[in-house]
């Protein structure tokens, strides 16, 4: 049964009912009875596990290392084993929501290949002796060592893996201070902060205790600093206390990395698989022309392919789509966008350069707007169409790279929209561009008064989402005919000219509105809408300086070049994928550790590459499987539980069933769905654990089937209750005739009382030489 199972999972499309694709003789295999009660149910239902193994290597820990020091494996592996911890599952937003499927991490330390050892070390020094020190981030001279010297080593002793991840720990022997460069030579170091460490595409990760590191992450008052204490270097334990002293918090850093690479938490847990993704990313431009290609644009081929790569083992198709509303065709962009940052400010200003240069010689300065829209102009759109975007086509690439495991077809469009025609698109600007003053950088370490100017996220998703179809449509998106079927992403990309940084809250380029910000530097470029809509901004700003750190170095970004915050963004939205700084623990909750984020890594400011590891490419997978198995298995389990209150009082279903309270016809295709609902359950784990993420989706997405089908045979059944309302409780209960007696008593007792008393007064004041003149019969007879 299993292998035709996993043959229909594999063949038929995923959301298909697998039950309707049987023959007869395998569905009457799946009728058997599993004799499960009720509590047996649940705790099936609850208890499912997925158990993943992690390889441990020692390079250079044998005594030909750095000081020579000597772990053994088994050292290391006691300590890990005592750690006692369990990675939990958990949705950070809106808010932590725990999962009812739980990895258990195995660990297996062993040291590596002994010629390894050696090879790094040759390579590391090679590189130092070839190369030039740098003074960028510190003080001192430090060698900066390309990363791909060490990891071509490592990945040739890695293999293609058995399915388990592996965390590679070196200690190599160097001559000089040294840390890893992920930067292509010639490029921009402020942009790559430098680091120990490298997380593959593939699933092993290596750290460097020899390399130096002495800070990188948030500036003061930031969360999940990293210095020179937070991670185990040799230098900094007593020599005679090194052995002992350094094992443990090796075990800490291996750990570390099972919580933000291994299994990290999903950003949401609102996944939902469609075989058809676009991504349709709308330039709102103020400008009368489409802005040239490339140029920091975002690069929609690779952004495509990387997001067909993780859906296309399920069939799933993955769009990224461009549009562009121009300013010269788009008054609500124009309105938007002069509310607070007035651009005719400028032009007004070279309008009187001109006048100001024309007056003396008697001449009158006339500048004049014309506007030519794609949609009159054939050989505008004839100019214009001869390249395709050198960003579209990138940003493809990279999310079908990410879809493609999922059989998922991804489509990256651009649309245009001018703010000169888009009124929706100015007054959305406008309405959420702010100003606000801040301290810069001035001469000698002094500070000036700034005037900063940044677009509002709270405004710019209230507008948003009040002119969003009007938007969409005004770019030329035709959601009833142009999808198909297909989920659509819109990404607003608000393109200005200015040469003044603005920034989503001054902070971000990139980000989901109502959700967390991408970066939590003061620069945000990108953010996701709480409708699920991304929103970026670009401007034409020289590189701005972050609240980040690296070294002695203060990070920058760039605010022309929006690709790599509008790929995490859309990442994060599509996929559920977290920054990989975050990170759960059951003693902290949500917790900031910026350890693993350098290197290759879209997420934050501490890197410049847009190119994705083996923790963002698996945690898109597995965030799918886990969304769907999470709300199959909570619905079933709320169905059992709805049934364990039928049960008598006391025995809580642990002897009662729930085939016992159904009609004779539906046993039949109950037994049906909890087997195939329990058994799929169990192989998706243990899809997960082999790293077949994409036969996982498979399983966790046919659930839905099952469940619904439960629902189905729940509510026939409730159908069939005649309702019978029966009075129970203890004979001494107060019942509910105690109250009306007791009034009626009360009112007895008064008459009574007051029968007695009247003819005891009357006889009182018949009596001669009486004074009792105060009641009314004393009154009356004194009246006679």
């Amino acid at each position: 049964m299993k292998d035709h199972l996993r043959q229909f999972v594999t063949s038929v499309p995923a959301g298909k009912d697998y039950l309707g694709h049987m023959s007869d003789a395998q569905r009457t295999a799946w009728s058997h009875d599993l004799g499960y009660s009720i509590n047996e149910t649940l705790t099936a239902l609850s208890e499912a596990r997925v158990p993943i193994t992690v390889d441990v290597k020692l390079v250079g820990f044998a005594g030909d290392g750095n000081e020579a020091l000597h772990i053994a494996d088994h050292e290391l592996q006691m300590f890990l084993r005592t750690l006692h911890k369990q990675l939990e599952t958990v949705a950070l937003h809106p808010s932590p929501a725990h999962m009812t499927l739980k990895p258990e991490i195995v660990f297996r330390v062993q040291p590596a290949y002994y010629e390894l050892s050696g090879k790094v070390a040759a390579a590391i020094n090679q590189a130092i002796n070839t190369g030039q020190p740098s003074s960028t981030y510190t003080s001192y001279p430090l060698h900066l060592v390309p990363y791909g010297e060490v990891d071509k080593l490592l990945q040739e002793d890695f293999g293609h893996g058995d399915g388990s991840y592996t965390i590679y720990l070196l200690n190599p022997p160097a001559h000089a201070p040294y840390a890893y460069s992920y930067q292509p030579p010639g490029s921009n170091q402020n942009e790559s902060c430098p680091g120990s460490l490298w997380v593959s595409d593939k699933r092993y990760a290596w750290f460097d205790l020899t390399a130096n590191l002495t800070f990188y992450g948030p500036g003061p008052g930031g969360k999940g600093q990293v210095f020179a204490h937070s991670t185990p270097i040799l230098k900094h334990y007593k020599a005679q206390d090194v052995h002992r002293a350094i094992t443990p918090d090796l075990a800490a850093l291996v750990w570390s990395a099972c919580q933000h690479l291994v299994w990290p938490p999903l950003h949401h847990g609102k996944l939902s698989y469609n075989p058809k993704l676009e991504v349709h990313l709308v330039y709102m431009v103020e400008a009368l022309q489409r802005p040239a290609p490339g140029n920091g644009r975002v690069d929609v081929a690779a952004l495509q392919q990387q997001l067909q790569a993780v859906g296309q083992p399920l069939g799933q198709q993955v769009t990224v789509l461009e549009h562009f509303v121009m300013f010269s065709t788009c008054d609500h962009c124009v309105a938007a966008y002069s509310g607070c940052l007035c651009a005719c400010a400028a032009f007004r200003g070279r309008l009187q350069q001109l006048q100001a240069v024309g007056q003396p010689l008697g001449q009158q300065v006339t500048v004049l707007e014309h506007f030519v829209m794609f949609s009159t102009c054939d050989h505008c759109v004839a100019a214009y169409s001869g390249c395709l975007q050198h960003g579209e086509r990138l940003l493809q690439q990279q999310l079908q790279a990410v879809g493609q495991p999922l059989g998922q077809q991804v489509t990256v469009l651009e649309h245009f929209v001018m703010f000169s025609t888009c009124d929706h698109c100015v007054a959305a600007y406008s309405g959420a561009l702010k100003a606000r003053t801040s301290r810069a950088p001035g001469a000698k370490g002094s500070f000036k008064l700034a005037v900063s100017h940044y677009l509002d996220l709270p405004d710019l998703e209230r507008w948003l989402a009040e002119w969003r179809e009007a938007l969409l449509s005004e770019a030329g998106v035709n959601w009833d005919t142009e999808h198909g079927g297909a989920a659509i992403l819109p990404v607003f990309i608000f393109d200005v000219p200015s040469t003044e940084p603005v920034l989503l809250d001054g902070l971000l380029q990139a980000a989901v509105l109502g959700q967390e910000p991408v970066l939590l530097d003061g620069l945000l470029q990108a953010a996701v809408l709480g409708q699920g809509d991304v929103v970026a901004v670009r401007s034409a700003a020289q590189p701005l300086q972050t609240f980040f750190g690296c070294f002695d170095l203060q990070m920058a970004i760039n605010p022309q070049n929006i690709h790599r915050p509008v790929l995490a963004a859309v990442m994060q939205q599509a996929y559920g994928i977290a920054d990989p700084a975050l990170a759960w623990s059951q003693a902290t909750g949500k917790m900031w550790s910026f350890i693993w984020s350098v290197g290759q890594n879209p997420f934050g400011s501490l890197g410049s590459t847009a190119s994705l590891s083996f923790a963002q490419k698996d945690a898109a997978l597995r965030n799918m499987a886990l969304a769907y198995l999470n709300s199959s298995m909570h619905h079933a389990a709320a169905l059992m539980r709805g049934f364990e209150m039928l049960a008598p009082a006391g025995s809580n279903g642990r002897t009662h069933y729930v085939k016992g309270y159904l009609q004779p016809e539906q046993v039949l295709p109950y037994n049906q769905r909890i087997s195939l609902l329990l058994f799929k359950v169990q192989e998706a784990a243990a899809a997960l654990a082999e790293g077949q993420h994409a036969l996982a989706v498979g399983y966790a997405v046919s659930t839905t089937e099952d469940v619904a089908a439960l629902h189905k045979i729940t509510r026939h059944y409730k159908a069939s209750l005649k309702p019978d309302l029966v009075c129970m409780g203890k004979p001494d209960a107060v019942r509910w005739w105690l109250l009306p007696s007791l009034c009626c008593f009360i009112t007895l007792a008064l008459v009574v009382w007051r029968c007695a008393r009247g003819p005891s007064d009357d006889e009182s004041d018949s009596k001669p030489g009486s004074r009792r003149g105060s009641s009314f019969g004393g009154v009356h007879h004194r009246a006679y």
